[in-house]
């Protein structure tokens, strides 16, 4: 049980990290 939670906490940490990438390039989009 423990290495399901610690995979679904991983898979929720890269996904958020996603999330900060794409708004990262949105930004620089409109910059440029």
């Amino acid at each position: 049980m423990r290495l399901i939670a610690v995979m679904q906490i991983d898979l929720v940490t890269h996904l958020i990290e996603m999330l900060l990438v794409i708004d990262r390039s949105r930004v620089w989009a409109k910059k440029s």
